[in-house]
C-alpha cells in the first residue's frame, strides 16, 4: 500500500474462517491510497487499485465560494515582517464550520524554492496561515481547503528592504485578571520630539501562549488615533504569555505574562 504522502507499507491479511480473507484499510490520511494485493507473487484480479479518502466530518462545506481568504491588501511588507492570512466562512452563509486541519498553503519564494505552510486554529471559527517575509522579492502563495484552491488565491506578496522606524511600546499592561475579564492592551509610539505618531497596526501581531499549552495568533486593531489595541477574553484560569512583535522583533514591553 502507498499512502497519499507516498509512504509505503504492508497491510495485514485476516482469515475470515469461511474460505475468504479480509484486508482492512484504515483511511486516516486524506487523499489517494494505492493498494496492491497479491497471491504468491502475482496480482489478483482487480489489483492494483486506488482508494480515495475524503473528509468525513458532518457540516464540512463542499462549496468553496463559502470560504474566503482575508489578507491585508496590497500584500506588501518590509523584510522581516510577518503576514497573517485568515481563512473564514463567508458571513452570508451558514453551511458549517471550517476544519483547519484541511487548510494548507503552498509558497514559492523569490528564489523559486517552494514549500508548504500549515494552518493554525484561531478558536473563533477561523484559521490562520502565517507567512514570514525573510527574503526580498515576490512570493506566490496558494491557499487550499481540502486540496481545492480558495479565492482570491493565488496571492502575490512583495517583500521590500526594511526601513528604520521608531519603537512602539505597550502601555498599561495588567499583572493579573480574573476569569471572564477582557484583556485590553494599547500600543503606541513616539517620535524623538515626544509627539505621538501613527503606527502600522496591520504589521503588528501577538502570539499568546495559553495555560492549556496551546498558542493563538491575534492581529492588532487600529484605533484610528495613531495607536493600536488588542482585546482578548480571558476564559481559562492560569498563566498567559504574550509576545507582541513588529518586523519580527519584540516591541518594548514584550513579552509579558498575565495571571
Amino acid at each position: 500500500m502507498q499512502q497519499p504522502d507516498k509512504i509505503t507499507g504492508v497491510i495485514a491479511v485476516m482469515d475470515g474462517r469461511d474460505g475468504t480473507c479480509d484486508v482492512i484499510l484504515n483511511g486516516q490520511m486524506i487523499g489517494k491510497y494505492h493498494v496492491q494485493i497479491k497471491y504468491g507473487d502475482q496480482n489478483i484480479v482487480g489489483s492494483p487499485f486506488g482508494v480515495d479518502v475524503y473528509y468525513g466530518k458532518t457540516g464540512v462545506t463542499s462549496n468553496l465560494s463559502d470560504i474566503t481568504v482575508n489578507a491585508p491588501f496590497p500584500l506588501k511588507v518590509q523584510r522581516g515582517e510577518i503576514v497573517h492570512l485568515t481563512i473564514s466562512m463567508s458571513q452570508k452563509t451558514s453551511s458549517g464550520p471550517i476544519y483547519c486541519e484541511y487548510v494548507t498553503a503552498t509558497i514559492t519564494q523569490p528564489d523559486k524554492i517552494t514549500g508548504v505552510l500549515t494552518s493554525t486554529d484561531n478558536r473563533d471559527g477561523t484559521c490562520n496561515v502565517t507567512v514570514h517575509g525573510q527574503m526580498i522579492g515576490e512570493y506566490q502563495i496558494g491557499v487550499y481547503y481540502y486540496y481545492k484552491e480558495i479565492v482570491p488565491s493565488p496571492l502575490s506578496l512583495t517583500v521590500e528592504q526594511a526601513t528604520t522606524t521608531d519603537n512602539p511600546n505597550i502601555i498599561d499592561v495588567p499583572k493579573w485578571l480574573t476569569k471572564e475579564d477582557t484583556l485590553k492592551l494599547i500600543i503606541t509610539s513616539y517620535t524623538y520630539n515626544g509627539e505621538e505618531e501613527t503606527l502600522p497596526c496591520a504589521k503588528i501581531y501577538a502570539n499568546i501562549d495559553l495555560p492549556d499549552m496551546t498558542t493563538l495568533t491575534r492581529t492588532i486593531t487600529s484605533n484610528t488615533n495613531g495607536t493600536c489595541s488588542l482585546a482578548m477574553n480571558i476564559d481559562i484560569e492560569g498563566k498567559y504569555r504574550f509576545s507582541v512583535s513588529m518586523a519580527n522583533q519584540h516591541i518594548e514591553g514584550s513579552p509579558f505574562q498575565v495571571v
